[in-house]
């Protein structure tokens, strides 16, 4: 599930962060993250939108 989750990032112009693998992927936009969460067997548990750690503006 990590290639579609990358894709859709890629294909709607967010910058993909990988620095939260194997747990999660971050697609980014200035100050704007969403986060796709997966279990161990790779599937998506969660999906989040929020800034970038906690980034205030």
């Amino acid at each position: 599930m990590r290639s579609p989750a990358r894709s859709y990032f890629e294909r709607t112009g967010l910058q993909v962060w990988h620095y939260g693998q194997p747990d999660f992927l971050s697609g980014v936009r200035s100050l704007y993250e969403v986060r796709v969460y997966f279990a161990p067997d790779g599937t998506i548990t969660e999906v989040t939108p929020g800034t970038v750690m906690g980034a205030s503006g």
